[in-house]
């Protein structure tokens, strides 16, 4: 029996797409959090400065 035959005679399993997205949610998780991290300490840095020093309110750089 010719290869094309045997592909042919087999069983088509189709994989639903949501199975793929599922697979990349802990790719985009990681980019958020690293994106989110990147950006988000200096104002972090700045609240707990804040907070040390007892400045109420003061946003201080980002005013």
């Amino acid at each position: 029996m010719s290869p094309t035959a045997i592909r042919l005679s087999q069983k088509i399993t189709v994989t639903p797409q949501y199975k793929y997205y599922l697979r990349r949610i802990p790719d985009f998780a990681m980019w958020a959090t690293g994106i989110a991290c990147f950006f988000g300490w200096p104002h972090v840095m700045v609240d707990v400065s804040n907070k040390m020093v007892g400045a109420p309110g003061n946003r201080g750089f980002f005013y």
